[in-house]
């Protein structure tokens, strides 16, 4: 696992923008490279799009995870 996350950190630092969009793409299986990237766009200008599910950084704090009316 350390290999991988170092080689991904190193694809974010070298160009945070188009890692975003090749997520994106994956996981959503877009490939038109116009909606990527006004995809990617509203994402850097927005202050509520996560790239992770905010599930995750409750995950290990289910008082937390109450609070917010999520479950598991």
């Amino acid at each position: 696992m350390d290999e991988m996350k170092k080689e991904i950190e190193k694809m974010m630092r070298a160009d945070y923008r188009t890692f975003v969009k090749a997520l994106v793409s994956i996981e959503t299986g877009e490939e038109d490279p116009d909606l990527l990237s006004e995809m990617v766009e509203k994402y850097m200008k927005s202050e509520d799009w996560m790239l992770i599910d905010p599930h995750f950084y409750y995950y290990g704090d289910p008082e937390m995870a109450w609070k917010e009316g999520w479950e598991w």
